[in-house]
């Protein structure tokens, strides 16, 4: 009988001695009597240089923000703000109750443990938040971290519906998620289940370092029944910083209420570092009248890229030290290359005499082609392969109509090297082959567009002097001469081109060809139906005679008003050719201006292959307009 009563005696102290040794364990102190104590971890929630330390004093009354000192690398931080947990701020302090709902906790466990959980969320105080999550083999969130009363209450009015498995670990890292993504300062997620994991995905290891990085702490209950294993859930409280439990399904209401006191002892302390970026910290913390101080080393964050001094290593070749001193070579090299071409002739031997002899001379003779006048082509083996081309014949003919001090064949080898030179510094200035195929493309096209362009000032300038000239020929056979000597007559005192011209016309008759016949080349050469005129009028007179003068002079009026037509429509269109000229240039400057600002930002149009087709299709697209507009300006009078 008194055997019988001290049993029963002692089974009731269970709970009140189980709570007391909860308790002792939360706030990490000893028996009463000993000595207080100072329990410092790393709070979650703050931003660099934000910092969130959570303090936990044993057998000490409350604490005030004047009592706790911090210092970092030995330098006092002033500004430190203490807040006690059971009067939380907002993000100060929040848990998660997470609650088996497998078919072991059937009936009067899960009642007793929904309980519980209303029990822990009326002895809340402040703004602390309450998350719930109910699992089986699936997570299900009940209620969401939050500090809204009457949201709690909804939420814990009626238990979650039952399910099959027991996945502890999925669980757990579902409620750290929840609980770091509230950002709060301190943080503890409380595991109610009575048995072992069963299928989880993630591992008890991954579960634990995710808690300890968001410095979240886990706590975990286990309801005794015959099939509980407290293996896991022992494992998990001491891995995550936190504390196992084992207890009766009656005795879960004072369980979860001393869980919630033991937490909510504890105090926030935020405060502001100074430390530099990038380095190693160490933070003592101190409180009055607690012995010790308790040390806390961390690393501040890394400085950004940006800020970084260390240049990056270059990855390509291209983008070395070494590759931009031989670009800079290279480009030298070929400048002092530019300028000796450029030099040379006006250096030759003979240059003074020929140009002297072309004031002296008396008499007209058959001029020489440039190429026959200069020395033998330096570039032989060049000239017989452009031979064997359709074009280069016409080409030659129109460089010695143009008049330009140079033989076709060095035109087509200089324009040959400054060509893949462009080419290839613009290859190495900008990383991609495009360019350059560009510029090889372009090389040949700005050669043939100059010689045009120089050609036809020379036709032009042939037209305006040919009205005059046929003037002097009509006012030479007015007074007697003949038609041949009236054109030596006028070919001695004219200007080049025209000079040029009729002196060949002269040779020619000279050596025995008709005159019509000696002027249709020229008519040719001049791109002229007027010098055509001319030439039938000749072959007329010849043949049946007749006044030449008056026809000529009529053909001089008739040259004259088609010049002063061209130059009204030339001056009429001026603002259409204006037009083509800067629509055409639009595309290709501001392509190299946005090259110039950002380069990275047509890297796509360059290193992609849609991007190459692109860029050759936009080139065809610009230089058919060009050449429609062209086309629309150049009105044939």
């Amino acid at each position: 009988m008194i055997l019988g009563r001290a049993s029963s005696r002692a089974r009731r102290l269970i709970p009140c001695g189980l709570t007391a040794i909860i308790a002792a364990g939360l706030l990490g102190s000893p028996t009463s009597g000993a000595a207080p104590s100072l329990r410092v971890t790393e709070g979650g929630g703050a931003s660099f240089p934000a910092r969130a330390l959570v303090l936990s004093v044993s057998d000490h009354g409350s604490l005030a923000a004047s009592q706790v000192h911090v210092a970092e690398n030995g330098r006092p931080i002033g500004g430190a703000v203490l807040s006690p947990i059971s009067r939380a701020a907002v993000r100060d302090f929040g848990v998660i109750l997470l609650i088996d709902v497998s078919p072991s906790m059937q009936g009067q466990p899960l009642v007793n443990a929904m309980a519980a959980a209303r029990a822990l969320a009326r002895q809340r105080t402040g703004n602390q938040q309450l998350g719930v999550l109910a699992f089986d083999e699936a997570t299900n969130v009940v209620l969401a971290p939050t500090a809204n009363g009457a949201a709690v209450a909804r939420a814990l009015a009626k238990a979650p519906p039952l399910g099959p498995g027991t996945h502890i670990y999925d669980a757990l890292s579902a409620a750290v998620r929840q609980l770091a993504a509230a950002r709060v300062a301190a943080g503890a997620v409380i595991l109610l289940s009575d048995g072992a994991d069963r299928g989880s995905a993630t591992s008890e290891r991954t579960v634990a370092a995710a808690a300890r990085a968001a410095h979240i702490s886990l706590y975990t209950v286990g309801v005794r029944d015959s099939t509980f294993d407290s293996s896991s859930l022992t494992m998990l409280a001491r891995d995550g910083a936190g504390q196992f439990v084992e207890a009766s399904a009656s005795q879960l209401r004072s369980v979860f209420t001393t869980l919630e006191a033991g937490l909510t002892s504890a105090y926030v302390l935020h405060y502001r570092s100074s430390a530099p970026l990038g380095h190693r910290v160490e933070a003592s913390i101190r409180v009055d009248g607690v012995p010790g101080t308790v040390t806390l080393k961390y690393n501040s964050p890394a400085a950004p890229l940006a800020l970084s001094v260390k240049r990056p290593h270059p990855k390509s070749f291209w983008l070395s030290t070494l590759a931009l001193v031989l670009s800079a070579c290279a480009a030298a090299l070929l400048v002092g290359l530019a300028l000796f071409a450029f030099l040379a002739p006006r250096l030759r031997r003979g240059e003074l005499r020929r140009r002297i002899g072309e004031f002296t001379a008396g008499a007209i003779s058959e001029p020489s082609d440039d190429a026959t006048a200069r020395a033998t082509s330096r570039l032989p083996a060049l000239e017989r392969l452009l031979e064997r081309t359709r074009w280069w014949s016409h080409f030659k003919e129109d460089v010695e109509i143009a008049r330009i001090d140079r033989q076709p064949v060095e035109l087509v080898a200089r324009t040959a090297l400054g060509t893949i030179a462009l080419a290839v510094l613009l290859g190495l200035a900008l990383g991609t082959p495009v360019l350059s195929v560009l510029a090889l493309l372009l090389g040949p096209l700005a050669l043939k567009s100059s010689v045009k362009r120089r050609l036809r000032k020379q036709r032009e300038l042939f037209g305006e002097q040919l009205s005059n000239h046929l003037q002097e020929l009509a006012s030479a056979m007015r007074a007697g001469h003949s038609l041949v000597t009236a054109i030596t007559s006028m070919a001695r005192a004219a200007s080049e081109p025209s000079k040029r011209e009729w002196a060949r016309v002269v040779a020619d008759e000279q050596l025995g060809q008709p005159l019509e016949v000696a002027m249709r080349p020229m008519a040719q050469r001049m791109d002229s139906d007027d010098v055509g005129q001319v030439a039938l009028v000749a072959a007329l007179h010849q043949r049946t005679g007749g006044n030449m003068a008056e026809v000529l002079e009529r053909v001089a009026d008739s040259v004259r008003d088609r010049a002063e037509l061209r130059r009204e429509l030339h001056s009429l269109t001026a603002q259409a050719r204006l037009s083509r000229y800067v629509v055409t240039a639009l595309s290709p400057a501001v392509a190299g201006m946005i090259v110039l600002i950002n380069p990275a930002y047509v890297r796509p149009l360059l290193d992609t292959t849609a991007g190459v087709v692109l860029v050759f299709i936009a080139v065809g697209l610009v230089v058919t307009a060009s050449l429609i507009m062209r086309a629309i300006t150049d009105i044939k009078v």
